[in-house]
């Protein structure tokens, strides 16, 4: 069902862009699987974005001065995974923008999707956590300047850090709303 109304959304002509990274590599790997499968072709958003890196370049939005500091990507280690260039498309769009983002390969957040959900799990999904992005997540010289592209890695770093970390495009999106003179930031 959910292949079919993709390919009715492709035969619209509009780009098929999916939000989050574990899903929409559901639909490359996964769906192929299926008998008769037609899958259509459904991009990253960090995909997409490089896609747009010469229309953004054109816009000459420098958003330099709104953040002194690299931000810091920590992939979702499926997009990484399977998606390798994700990581460099993500910090051209940065770079796209006047800005700096460094990718620090961090290992798997411990969710694993919905593994790090089931009780059964959440004692090994925080030993994964505590290996690979505790001691990222809690360093006080990175307050304010992680990022993480995975739905499930921001969940983690939400439950066990300090705090939540952002969407590379809430950074953004912050970032540009501060520019626009009388509009309100982000919460």
């Amino acid at each position: 069902l959910n292949s079919q109304a993709l390919n009715q959304l492709a035969g619209s002509g509009v780009a098929l862009v999916g939000l989050d990274a574990a899903v929409t590599l559901t639909y490359r790997d996964e769906y192929r699987e299926l008998p008769d499968a037609v899958v259509p072709n459904v991009q990253l958003l960090s995909e997409w974005f490089a896609s747009q890196s010469e229309a953004l370049r054109r816009l000459s939005i420098n958003l330099a001065d709104r953040h002194d500091k690299p931000f810091i990507l920590l992939g979702h280690c499926t997009e990484v995974t399977n998606a390798p260039a994700a990581p460099a498309q993500w910090q051209q769009l940065f770079d796209d923008l006047g800005l700096t983002l460094d990718y620090r390969p961090s290992g798997c957040c411990g969710m694993a999707g919905i593994y790090g959900h089931e009780t059964r799990n959440q004692q090994t999904a925080r030993r994964l956590y505590d290996l690979s992005w505790k001691d990222v997540v809690q360093d006080p010289a990175n307050l304010g300047r992680l990022v993480a592209t995975g739905y499930s890695c921001r969940s983690q770093v939400k439950r066990y850090g300090d705090g939540p970390i952002l969407h590379p495009v809430q950074v953004i999106l912050r970032l540009l709303k501060e520019t626009v003179p009388g509009s309100a930031p982000l919460a």
